[in-house]
């Protein structure tokens, strides 16, 4: 089935399908080996030619093809299909395809053909938001469109100069990665975008959740237990978090309070998680209490919703099956071995006849790269033998409720379902990805640095080339009007960026009053070095490395923003209490030999 998905979201012919030639008509499941070994489930289930990996799924997939076509099965991939591979047209004689940037590569083409009949084809849509890779969208469709025009829209006025600026550090980040440096074919136009919006705007690295009593605030998370786990905190149910918090040590609501500047919106932002004292109650379920929000479920269908969440609670309560059968059973005092079970083929099916226990589960999705089973690893382990109860508190105070959007104090939405959508207080949760500094990637053209005279390749940030993650963190942080809350590591992340600057500053100051020569890959001397300290999102870079993540990202971003004198965080957190003396002084002369 995942050759015939491929083969259907492709712009291939039959024909070209079926050559052997054909570069990538290969699909490999992860099972593979169970499948074509002797006496494996393809022997059991009488296929013929099985043992041949290198064409077999590619071959079964036309002939799997040929008959849906045949018997006219229909569903909405293989209309598309047979619609280009027919060339069929589209009435009318002026297209506009909207969010083209999702479409894959059969729709591009089938659309694309339509200038054939003297329609003219606008394609309408912004590479750095595709988030739909998983089902064959690719942005570099877009930019291999022969277009006779191309033109550029990025005034919003949806939101402010605040969080277009947030926006754009994600851009940056995106143009500083592997995304575009060192890309062969581009998946995008690097652009920046401007805020035409409220110019009161704000970004804060606070959650604002907590304070659904003053105003709504949507959530937006990439995974749906994520959104989980968070309306469940707001519900007052867990531990692990409030004693995280208590011990903090971070300031109180009320001087939170007096350090904002935009009154309008001082009644959302705290910088301590709080959670009241009430405890829960099965009772809870028969009536809605005042101390709790409202929650309403953004999205319909059964891919998002509350058709989704079914889905979701499904996996949650038999991974939660997993982890209780797979803990020691205790014996006269002894603990015995952890149990393993057979998880369901039908939802699991990277496990299909395998026997595991939950500390195997857990190094098969590291292995595998599952990724969409880490939050509710992550939810599991968070509540331990309370998650059902936890799952019970959410269905019977969130999903039974049903409340209408106008009607909640609290929107849930993944960024999928976010998409093409705006709020006006929004909070983007922690598990998107985390943006990192990462070695110069082989790919990249060397360059030549001024400072040391020598040839180097560029530093950048940590990013697959090929997935969604940075469009999806970009959806999350344009969806909001009026108050963006982002995750703390960005905070942090820019804040060492201010730490960097400051100390290249006063290290080039040192340097020169000693009359000194920095050299590289270490301190002045050429002795090893112990590292600069004080960073909280950067791993200790030498005095080198340092140099280079300067020149290459904290200069290139304050000479983009056009910041000369100033930090950069009272900028992009212009409504947090920031703390700017610890961004005054940094040791230089643990940098530099006694």
């Amino acid at each position: 089935m995942k050759n015939l998905s491929l083969f259907a979201r492709s712009d291939w012919s039959l024909k070209k399908f079926r050559d052997p030639q054909t570069f990538s008509r290969i699909y490999f499941p992860a099972s593979s080996k169970k499948f074509h070994k002797p006496g494996g489930i393809g022997d059991k289930c009488g296929f013929v030619g099985y043992h041949t990996r290198t064409d077999w799924y590619a071959n079964t997939a036309a002939a799997l093809w040929q008959m849906l076509d045949d018997k006219q099965i229909r569903t909405f991939d293989l209309e598309m299909k047979r619609a280009q591979l027919l060339g069929l047209q589209v009435p009318g004689t002026c297209i506009l395809v909207d969010e083209s940037q999702d479409c894959d590569a059969c729709q591009i083409s089938w659309l694309a053909m339509q200038i054939e009949f003297g329609s003219q084809v606008y394609f309408v849509g912004d590479s750095a938001q595709t988030i739909y890779s998983f089902r064959g969208a690719k942005s570099s469709l877009l930019m291999k469109l022969n277009a006779s025009r191309s033109c550029t829209l990025t005034k919003s006025w949806r939101f402010g100069p605040a969080i277009a600026r947030m926006a754009n550090f994600v851009l940056f980040a995106k143009e500083k990665s592997p995304q575009t440096i060192g890309k062969i074919t581009p998946i995008w136009d690097p652009y920046r975008v401007e805020g035409n919006g409220n110019p009161d705007d704000m970004v804060t690295a606070r959650p604002i959740a907590q304070n659904w009593n003053h105003q709504k605030v949507t959530i937006i998370a990439r995974s749906n237990t994520t959104l989980l786990l968070e309306a469940v905190k707001l519900l007052g149910f867990s531990r692990i978090v409030e004693q995280s918090s208590q011990e903090s040590g971070e300031g109180t609501e009320d001087s939170n309070y007096d350090t904002l500047k935009r009154e309008n919106y001082c009644s959302l932002i705290y910088s301590e998680v709080r959670y009241s004292d009430h405890h829960y109650d099965k009772n809870l379920s028969h009536h809605h209490s005042d101390h709790f929000p409202k929650f309403h479920i953004n999205g319909k269908g059964r891919n998002s919703g509350h058709g989704k969440w079914n889905s979701v609670l499904k996996e949650i309560e038999l991974l939660y099956e997993l982890y209780e059968l797979s803990q020691p059973e205790e014996s006269d005092g002894e603990t015995g071995p952890a149990r393993a079970i057979r998880l369901d083929p039908k939802i699991f099916r990277e496990f299909d006849g395998e026997t595991v226990t939950w500390d195997m589960f857990q190094q098969r999705v590291r292995n595998l790269e599952l990724n969409h089973y880490l939050a509710t690893i992550g939810l599991i382990e968070n509540f331990g033998r309370d998650t059902m109860r936890a799952m019970e508190l959410f269905k019977s105070m969130v999903l039974d409720q049903k409340y209408k959007a106008e009607e909640a104090d609290i929107i849930l939405t993944t960024a999928h379902t976010a998409k093409g959508q705006e709020w006006d207080n929004v909070q983007v949760c922690d598990d998107f990805i985390e943006l990192k500094i990462n070695p110069p990637d082989k790919r990249c053209s060397d360059i030549h640095c001024q400072r040391t005279r020598k040839s180097r390749k560029l530093l950048q940030f940590t990013t697959k080339s090929y997935e969604d993650d940075v469009n999806l963190l970009y959806v999350a942080c344009t969806r909001s009007k009026n108050v963006l809350s982002v995750p703390p590591y960005l905070k942090s992340l820019i804040t060492d960026f201010d730490k960097m600057w400051r100390w290249t500053i006063q290290f080039e100051e040192r340097v020169q009053m000693d009359n000194k020569v920095v050299r590289k890959g270490g301190s002045t001397d050429g002795q090893d070095d112990d590292g600069i300290p004080g960073f909280s999102e950067i791993s200790n870079p030498d005095v080198e490395t340092a140099y280079q993540i300067h020149d290459d990202i904290v200069h290139a971003l304050r000479r983009e923003m056009g910041v000369e004198k100033t930090a950069l965080i009272p900028i992009f957190f212009h409504g947090d209490d920031t703390d700017h003396s610890e961004l005054e002084v940094v040791q230089v002369q643990q940098l530099l030999p006694s």
